[in-house]
C-alpha cells in the first residue's frame, strides 16, 4: 500500500492509525495510560477540535434533538475505536439504543446513524415506514447515497438501479434479517489523510445532515411535520428575516434592539455564523468587550477560515490588554490573508505595546525583589553592596 503523504492541515497523522492499530492489539486500558500523552496529541485534541467545530455547524433541528454537550457525549475507546455518540434528548429505555455517531479506528472514520436491534426506535422506524409518504421524502431526500454503506443481511435483495428502495424494502420489516439498522459513511486512511480539517468536517456534517432525515423516522410520532420542517429549512429562513432586521436597526444605531434580532435569529440558527458577528459587533461598541469575544469564539467555529474575525477579535483583545493573544489572532488573519496590510500593522502595534507591558512587570518584580532585599539585609544587620 502506497503511504499517503498527509494534507498539512489534516487534524491526523500516521502515527493516530499506528497507535489504533496498536491498541487493538494490546489491553486496551495498559496501552492506552502507557500511550495517554500521544493518544491526547494524536487523536482526542484532534478528534475533539473536529467535534466541537461540528457542533457549531449543525442545524437547530439536530441541536434539539440529540445531546451535543461534551459532557453528556460519551468518547470512548473500546476495541480501538474511538467515537463520539449523539443519542436523542428525549433518551429514556425508549430510544437509547439509537444514536447519531463518529468514529475513528486504524483504518479509515465513520460517521452516521445506528439503531440497534433491541431499540423500540427499531420498531417506530419500521412502523413508520410504512406511511406512504414517509417514504416518498426518504427516497427523494436521502441523497446521494453512492457513497453512503447502507447495513444489509440481504444483499442478494439490493439492486444497484433501485439501491435505497430496495434496502428500505429489506429492513422494513420487523422479522428482517437485518437487526441493526445502519447507515454511514466510511473514509478510509488515506482519504482522511488527503483532507485538511475542514474537509474532514464538512464530510462528517453533510452525512449526518443526511441521515438525520431517517433518526426523524425513527424517533417522530408524526415524522411527516418534522420532516417537512427539516427539508425546507424552515428554521433558516425564520433566522434570516430576523437577522435582516437586526441589521438594519444596527445600522440605525439602536443597538439593544439590534442584539434581541440577532438572539432570536441565532435561536432559530445557531449554525448561522452572521448573527454572531454583528452581534459581536453591537456588543463591543456597547463595551462588553468579553461577550464580543464570546460570539466571535463561536463565529471561529463556524467559519474557521474567516480572517476578518481573527482580526477583529485581536482588537478585542487589545481592549483588554491581552496583547499576547491579540498577536496570535492578527497572526491568524496573516496566515488566511498573507495581503491583509492592517493585520500586520495592528500585529506589530501589539507586539510593541506587548513588549512595553512586559518591561513594565519586569521593572515591578525588579523593584519589588529590590526592596524585598533591602529589608532583609536591614533587618539582618548586612551591608549591601552596590
Amino acid at each position: 500500500m502506497t503511504e499517503v503523504t498527509p494534507h498539512p492541515e489534516c487534524p491526523f497523522s500516521h502515527i493516530t492509525f499506528e497507535l489504533l492499530q496498536k491498541i487493538k492489539k494490546n489491553s486496551v486500558t495498559d496501552f492506552y495510560l502507557s500511550h495517554k500523552k500521544d493518544f491526547q496529541d494524536y487523536i482526542e485534541n484532534p478528534f475533539e477540535t473536529i467535534y466541537n467545530h461540528l457542533i457549531a455547524q449543525l442545524p437547530l433541528q439536530i441541536i434539539e434533538k440529540v445531546n451535543v454537550n461534551t459532557n453528556l457525549t460519551r468518547l470512548t475507546h473500546g476495541n480501538g475505536v474511538i467515537s463520539y455518540r449523539f443519542t436523542p434528548k428525549e433518551s429514556t429505555n425508549k430510544f437509547s439504543y439509537i444514536n447519531l455517531f463518529i468514529s475513528i479506528d486504524d483504518y479509515e472514520l465513520r460517521s452516521g446513524l445506528i439503531i440497534h436491534e433491541f431499540s423500540e426506535a427499531r420498531e417506530k422506524f419500521i412502523e413508520n415506514l410504512k406511511i406512504k409518504k414517509v417514504k416518498e421524502i426518504i427516497l427523494q431526500h436521502l441523497h446521494p447515497i453512492d457513497d453512503l454503506y447502507l447495513r444489509s443481511e440481504s444483499n442478494t435483495r439490493i439492486s444497484r438501479e433501485n439501491r435505497l428502495s430496495d434496502w428500505l424494502g429489506t429492513v422494513g420489516w420487523l422479522k428482517s434479517a437485518t437487526k441493526n439498522i445502519q447507515v454511514s459513511k466510511h473514509l478510509r486512511l488515506q482519504e482522511v489523510l488527503s483532507y485538511s480539517s475542514l474537509e474532514i468536517i464538512e464530510q462528517i456534517r453533510q452525512t449526518l445532515g443526511r441521515v438525520f432525515i431517517l433518526f426523524l423516522v425513527a424517533t417522530e410520532d408524526d415524522p411527516i411535520r418534522q420532516l417537512k420542517r427539516y427539508i425546507l429549512k424552515e428554521d433558516l429562513r425564520i433566522a434570516n428575516n430576523y437577522f435582516d432586521q437586526g441589521l438594519k436597526i444596527y445600522y440605525e444605531s439602536a443597538y439593544t434592539d439590534a442584539i434581541i434580532a440577532f438572539d432570536l435569529a441565532i435561536q432559530n440558527a445557531p449554525n448561522l455564523a452572521d448573527p454572531y458577528k454583528y452581534r459581536g459587533k453591537v456588543k463591543a461598541k456597547l463595551e462588553d468587550i468579553n461577550g464580543a469575544i464570546l460570539d466571535y469564539n463561536q463565529l471561529l467555529l463556524i467559519n474557521p477560515k474567516n480572517a476578518d474575525a481573527y482580526y477583529s477579535r485581536g482588537h478585542f483583545y487589545c481592549k483588554l490588554d491581552a496583547y499576547d493573544k491579540a498577536i496570535y489572532d492578527y497572526s491568524q488573519a496573516i496566515l488566511i490573508n498573507p495581503n491583509y496590510s492592517l493585520a500586520y500593522y495592528h500585529r506589530g502595534c501589539a507586539y510593541l505595546e506587548f513588549s512595553t507591558k512586559l518591561k513594565a512587570v519586569a521593572l515591578e518584580i525588579y523593584e519589588f525583589v529590590a526592596q524585598s532585599s533591602g529589608s532583609l539585609f536591614s533587618i539582618f544587620g548586612i551591608k549591601q553592596k552596590c
